[in-house]
């Protein structure tokens, strides 16, 4: 699925507005002090009770404060990175390049540890957090791995695993939070696949001579699929040939090797079935499209006309073929539907009710963004084009699949990515403008979403709206000029950071959104 985030140029932009950074070395402090003891009060505060301290001229900050439930106070600018499925914020300090995680429920922060990576290495699986302490250098791709649960605490993992300066599936936790694999290196060369303990303690090899100096193979992929690791990883080659990459699957607590098949190397997650049992991958031989059991097992060749495809949430495979057809397959009946006959190459997001999909016939492999199609996914008929161009970025659904979201209008020149955001009903009619300068919708209830728009060119803060779409009413701000980065929690809460004034308001908020 194709998704646009704010990149470290708005997170700059942040850090250069702050009064607490500028002149300041963003390594002036060897440690952090626990952000619970740097007013860290948890109260509900309502918009209208705040106001700017100090007689100093700020930014403009607008007429709407944070509002919500305030879950860290600090003078220091704080950037959120990812939340965890047990209700945990992960956030950083920017004046001391402390990563911290606080519950979202309220409560204490806990202290995870220094971290001089960019914060695209931050990654959250379950209740875990895995990151690169220090930043994968750039001439050998080496990294030292860490990963913390509210459960155990923060533990080294690896002091030398591969790594790249942006998350890339090179390490992953499992779901229940009990393991980490990754592939450990010393010589940039050749790398062991190792799972770990989540307190590091326990180190288990599995797989050695996996091959890293041939760049269509780099980097090696890891993906835990709940207590099962998936990996693709090519082998040393030793007849010269070209290589062809391994997948195979290992489940814990033994993770004994279970070969899935050789396939061309292909970076990237592996698409799993709701039950965790069935990855979809290129058919033997690689024409086509199969299943092959995790467990181990032959493969069912699906279509071996079959391109792109995504498994629905009832098991079933939405494909398009070589042909340009849409066709869904029935996990239950193992029967084939052809949906749409002709027009399209790739599935992109399903409705929540799994009868709508967004789809596109081309995709610009300069931009990555595509045009965009409106098809059923139940009921055979031709799709209805939204937009013809490749000038869109698909974002799914609204709750109740009434609307098709997606973005257009993108900018060209280096900077925030903002777009202009716009919606068409899944029961027909035409798309419309709804947002302008928009960016990071998140998806509540009803037809309802929370988004960034308004974003300042100096500071990089955006107001933070919520518009319905099943009304012609304008958006309600909620905050202005916010940190452009926003989170849904589980418990269906916008989790943001707000730093335009260095006063009792900044840090870490959650709302609930109307």
């Amino acid at each position: 699925m194709l998704r646009w985030a704010i990149d470290a140029t708005a997170l700059a932009l942040i850090v250069a507005a702050s009064p607490a950074m500028q002149g300041c070395s963003s390594g002036s402090s060897s440690g952090a002090p626990d952000a619970s003891t740097d007013g860290n009060s948890l109260t509900d505060s309502p918009a209208g009770d705040a106001s700017a301290e100090g007689g100093d001229a700020g930014p403009d900050c607008g007429a709407m404060p944070p509002t919500g439930k305030q879950l860290v106070a600090a003078t220091d600018p704080l950037v959120i990175f990812k939340l965890t499925a047990d209700g945990h914020a992960v956030y950083e300090d920017l004046t001391t390049q402390e990563l911290y995680a606080v519950p979202i429920a309220g409560g204490a922060p806990s202290d995870i540890g220094k971290m001089t990576s960019q914060g695209g290495t931050v990654w959250t699986h379950g209740s875990a957090v895995v990151y690169l302490p220090s930043a994968a250098d750039p001439q050998t791709s080496i990294a030292p791995i860490s990963a913390w649960t509210a459960a155990s605490g923060t533990a080294v993992i690896s002091k030398s695993a591969v790594a790249v300066d942006s998350y890339y599936y090179t390490y992953d936790a499992s779901k229940d939070g009990l393991y980490v694999a990754y592939f450990a290196t010393k010589d940039a060369s050749t790398a062991t696949l190792t799972v770990s303990t989540i307190d590091g303690k326990t180190q288990t090899p599995l797989a050695t001579d996996i091959d890293l100096t041939n760049q269509n193979c780099f980097p090696p992929a890891v993906q835990f699929v709940n207590d099962t690791l998936i990996a693709q990883y090519c082998d040393v080659s030793t007849d010269g040939g070209a290589e062809t990459a391994t997948i195979a699957s290992f489940t814990a607590p033994t993770f004994t090797t279970v070969p899935l098949g050789s396939f061309s190397p292909s970076q990237g997650p592996v698409a799993v079935d709701p039950t965790g049992t069935l990855a979809l991958l290129p058919a033997p031989g690689g024409a086509g499209i199969a299943t092959y059991p995790l467990a181990g097992g032959a493969p069912t060749v699906i279509d071996a006309a079959g391109s792109a495809a995504l498994f629905t949430p009832t098991g079933d495979i939405l494909y398009t073929t070589t042909s340009t057809a849409l066709v869904r397959y029935s996990a239950k009946t193992a029967t084939k539907t052809t949906l749409v006959t002709s027009g399209l190459e790739l599935p992109i997001d399903l409705s929540p009710d799994g009868n709508w999909l967004q789809a596109a016939a081309r995709q610009d492999t300069t931009t990555g963004l595509t045009d965009l199609y409106l098809a059923s996914a139940t009921t055979p008929g031709p799709a209805t084009a939204v937009v013809t161009t490749t000038t869109t970025s698909p974002q799914g659904f609204t709750a109740d699949s009434a609307y098709s979201v997606f973005g257009t209008n993108f900018p060209t020149d280096f900077g925030a990515v903002t777009y202009s955001l716009e919606a068409s009903k899944t029961s027909g009619g035409a798309a419309t403008k709804v947002l302008a300068a928009a960016s990071g919708a998140l998806f509540t209830t009803g037809s309802k979403l929370v988004c960034n728009t308004n974003q300042s060119k100096t500071t990089g803060a955006a107001d933070i709206v919520s518009l319905d779409l099943s009304t012609t009413g304008a958006p309600t701000t909620l905050v202005t000029q916010a940190d452009p980065n926003l989170f849904m929690s589980t418990t269906n809460q916008v989790v943001y950071s707000w730093y335009c004034q260095e006063n009792a308001m900044a840090g870490v908020w959650a709302l609930t959104p109307p």
